[in-house]
């Protein structure tokens, strides 16, 4: 998975974050050593709670709705030669939503910049597969990242002041 997003969080413990990312799902199967593979564009937006109000270290537990898109899906039937592979979009759903949830673990690098742990769990309700089946995706990732903050920069016990007019 790769990708970029945007996090929001004020000067309590809650935020908000957008990711739009690029993830490689698929399946192993027993049966003739076969291999299925799915990409999709995601769109996940979540809520955070934050652990501490400020510091160098910084978690948080998120949870959201994910909007998948797929880009393409190819099947190899017995995970040789890349010539034995071919598209099977016509077979895949286009679209799949999940929820997501997870922890991310903030360390501050500089003023402003953090280095990220990530640690989520994905999980779909639509079926995969265009055919009658139970084909859901299910993933669990960890990544790593960079956050530059930019924008007004409040302390905790900070009083907001309203904008003049």
């Amino acid at each position: 998975m790769a990708g970029a997003g945007v996090m929001y969080s004020d000067i309590s413990r809650f935020g908000f974050a957008a990711d739009v990312l690029y993830s490689q799902r698929g399946a192993r199967y027993e049966l003739g050593n076969s291999r299925q593979r799915i990409n999709y564009l995601e769109l996940v937006t979540t809520a955070r709670y934050f652990l501490n109000d400020e510091g160098a270290f910084r978690p948080n537990i998120y949870i959201g709705p994910s909007f998948n898109l797929r880009t393409s899906a190819n099947f190899d039937p017995t995970q040789g030669s890349p010539d034995d592979r071919f598209d099977n979009k016509d077979v895949t759903n286009r679209f799949d939503v999940g929820a997501t949830a997870g922890i991310q673990f903030n360390f501050r690098v500089r003023n402003r910049q953090r280095f990220l742990i990530d640690a989520r769990y994905t999980q779909g309700f639509a079926d995969v597969m265009t055919s009658p089946g139970n084909t859901r995706n299910q993933t669990i990732t960890i990544g790593l990242g960079y956050n530059f903050g930019i924008g007004q920069n409040y302390r905790p016990g900070a009083r907001k002041l309203p904008l003049k007019r």
